[in-house]
């Protein structure tokens, strides 16, 4: 169906308006000048994220890698990042999980210890315990989403291989209605539409 495609794009959307209405918060609680030239690229670079997530089947690592150099620059893209790469990871293909997983760990890195946006204030200077915990928290986020998505791929590969195993099975003893068509099959799907 189209909802898990639709409440995808609507967290993706929604994250968008929270960074943007924090933007708007920061520069009218603070400077009323007009907004940075950053905040408007960010905002830019996020919606053409979630835009460009309908390429996902097409071009799932190059959609994955281009989020990510995306989210490098735009906080408002990383929900649209983060549904690339659990895509990615759909496919359980552990060479491309793990090489890809590897460069969202050193882009998250940069990410946390670069304030492109402005929305963190930069105190101090970058420490090596401050190196740490960014990485450390890339990595959590690297593995959760991997493992959401491998566990995504895994359930759709196994009902994909059950329905096709039950398929033969019910063609063969399917009965005809009245009219002669094939009646429903409630073995393979009890919702299902007529074959």
């Amino acid at each position: 169906g189209a909802w898990p495609v639709v409440w995808r794009y609507g967290l993706a959307t929604l994250w968008w308006v929270l960074i943007a209405g924090l933007y708007a918060f920061v520069s009218f609680a603070g400077d009323p000048r007009p907004p940075q030239p950053i905040v408007v690229i960010d905002l830019v670079l996020g919606a053409a994220a979630i835009w460009g997530m309908r390429f996902r089947h097409r071009w799932p690592r190059g959609l994955a890698v281009v989020t990510t150099l995306l989210g490098v620059l735009s906080t408002s893209s990383f929900f649209a990042a983060l549904w690339a790469f659990a895509h990615l990871a759909t496919r359980r293909r552990w060479q491309e999980i793990v090489g890809y997983g590897a460069f969202v760990v050193i882009s998250g890195t940069v990410l946390s210890q670069v304030n492109i946006s402005g929305l963190a204030a930069q105190s101090a200077p970058l420490t090596l315990r401050d190196l740490l915990v960014g990485t450390a928290g890339s990595v959590v986020v690297v593995a959760l989403v991997a493992a959401i998505g491998s566990y995504v791929g895994a359930r759709r590969d196994l009902l994909r291989r059950r329905g096709a195993a039950r398929r033969p099975a019910c063609a063969r003893g399917r009965p005809r209605n009245a009219t002669g068509s094939p009646a429903r099959c409630t073995t393979c799907s009890p919702t299902a539409s007529r074959w």
